[in-house]
């Protein structure tokens, strides 16, 4: 199929800006399917034909007012739960896109259980070496959850230190929202190298906080039945005492 070159010189660089005229826009159609206007290129009329099935708030995951699968820096990732996470790099990062959402079992780490899978993504940059602001929307509330980024070649986890982690309301549901800045290169790309792509899994957790050794027995996770074995156990006790110290009296 030939192509003809337009505007190749870049003699007219709003050549495609607000424009319903030039070639090729004069063959596309502006009534059902494209739009214009003062401050803007062309865009398409039915974004919600880009969503991807699922992802919440109709498509627009994090709320911006433009469906997440129409914005090349925003990336939707389902877990084996059915449970959202909306990538985004800030808008000061306009030269970076998102891609490869990936999601796997998340690897264990003493002392925590797993909150969520492991959400897996790449940032693609124009430049090398870029310091990037990223976001990670999760379709629910975690309560104090802790991140670690997860290097699938060394197999090791590592806390994020700029991270931060908070609530934020999109369409009427409350969620959590993690937010940390990431460098090309850094210890938290996956590669170590400012090739302009940085790969970053990323997990929460949450500590599990282990039951005192009360002196009964080897200590161990509350439970109802623990609770009423280790108070039947001290009434028993308490009984034996009166009843040792009745005889003594009566003797």
């Amino acid at each position: 199929m030939a192509c003809t070159a337009v505007n190749a010189s870049d003699a007219s660089p709003a050549y495609f800006f607000n424009n319903t005229a030039n070639h090729p826009l004069d063959a596309w159609d502006f009534s059902a399917i494209w739009r214009t206007n003062a401050t803007s290129y062309p865009t398409l009329r039915n974004l919600d034909a880009f969503s991807r099935a699922g992802v919440p708030n109709n498509g627009d995951a994090n709320g911006d007012g433009t469906a997440d699968a129409y914005q090349p820096n925003v990336l939707d990732v389902r877990d084996a739960n059915g449970v959202w996470a909306t990538v985004a790099v800030a808008g000061s990062s306009s030269n970076c896109e998102l891609g490869s959402p990936t999601s796997a079992s998340a690897q264990a780490l003493t002392g925590y259980s797993a909150l969520t899978s492991l959400t897996g993504f790449s940032i693609y940059c124009a430049s090398t070496g870029a310091t990037v602001s990223v976001s990670i929307i999760y379709d629910k509330v975690y309560a104090n959850p802790t991140v670690r980024y997860y290097n699938t070649a060394t197999h090791s986890l590592t806390a994020i230190p700029n991270a931060t982690l908070a609530t934020v309301t999109i369409g009427g549901t409350t969620k959590t929202e993690l937010t940390y800045t990431l460098t090309d290169g850094s210890s938290l790309d996956e590669d170590g190298s400012a090739n302009g792509i940085i790969v970053d899994p990323i997990v929460l957790y949450a500590p599990v906080i282990a039951s005192p050794n009360t002196g009964y027995g080897r200590a161990g996770t509350y439970s109802g039945s623990n609770l009423l074995a280790g108070g039947l156990f001290g009434f028993g006790v308490a009984l034996v005492a009166v009843a040792a110290m009745y005889r003594r009296q009566r003797a």
